[in-house]
């Protein structure tokens, strides 16, 4: 099943609007298709909470939390996220990928791990691994690429 996720044109683009962030100045481009602005603003308005790009978590509307720029423009489509796990065992080659997110065919969930310690900012570890955090560009999954921990 095609789904935004795992569906893309060669060459396609998206339309978007533009925010930064006003706590850490990370810059946010919201996908909004076919969309008026002003009903893009509307949908924006109604989402409380978010994690921002620059990774910390606020409780505040969406919209508040940003200085934006409301002309839309266009972009080159993000990578489905099977391209960018793709991308990350390139990357990374024999290194152990995993998903925290919706289940991905192939790719261990995080949460079968024992033994992992959040140590703040989406990042984990165990007593001899680190797991160093990948967010997908549409923003739908984390990937985690298991490294040795520093001796």
């Amino acid at each position: 099943m095609e789904t935004p996720s795992n569906r893309r044109e060669t060459n396609a683009t998206v339309r978007c609007v533009s925010g930064t962030c006003k706590k850490c100045g990370a810059v946010m481009n919201v996908e909004i298709g076919e969309l008026p602005v002003q009903e893009a603003r509307r949908q924006l308005a109604a989402r409380n909470g978010y994690e921002c790009p620059g990774r910390h978590h606020e409780l505040s509307p969406l919209l508040d939390g940003f200085r934006w720029d409301w002309t839309p423009f266009e972009m080159p489509a993000p990578p489905t996220d099977e391209e960018f796990l793709e991308q990350l065992r390139q990357a990374y080659p024999g290194r152990r990928i995993f998903n925290l997110g919706a289940p991905m065919p192939g790719v261990p969930h995080l949460t079968e791990l024992r033994g992992l310690e959040h140590v703040g900012f989406g990042e984990f570890e165990s007593a001899d691994h680190v797991y160093v955090r990948h967010d997908s560009p549409r923003r739908s999954r984390r990937f985690y690429v298991q490294l040795p921990r520093a001796q």
